[in-house]
């Protein structure tokens, strides 16, 4: 039971480290593409 227990902690644990990596990420790189996406989304808009 014990062991069943670790492995649902271990497998939370590290799929949260992973999304929180792939959420920075993604973070970074939007906030570096900003205005570009700022620009293509104006577009879209005609505005």
């Amino acid at each position: 039971m014990e062991l069943i227990r670790r492995i649902f902690i271990w497998y939370g644990v590290i799929s949260g480290f992973i999304g929180s990596v792939i959420g920075v990420l993604l973070g970074v790189i939007v906030s570096w593409q900003l205005s570009s996406i700022m620009g293509f989304i104006e577009s879209l808009l005609g505005a």
